[in-house]
């Protein structure tokens, strides 16, 4: 999806769309997010599980 386009679009005088735009970048910056934090959690836990494995071994 081209967000320059929509965030363009969006700066125009059109209010109806401006509406659907706007909703349309809330949305896809909320899946954003919560995508990363996703990837954010695999990593701790991945570095987590070899933090436990190096201080099982000393």
């Amino acid at each position: 999806m081209n967000y320059q386009v929509l965030w363009k679009t969006l700066q125009t005088d059109i209010p109806r769309l401006q509406l659907q735009i706007a909703k349309v970048l809330k949305q896809e910056s909320k899946k954003a997010r919560s995508t990363q934090t996703k990837k954010n959690a695999i990593r701790e836990k991945k570095s987590g599980q070899a933090a436990l494995r190096v201080h099982a071994l000393t």
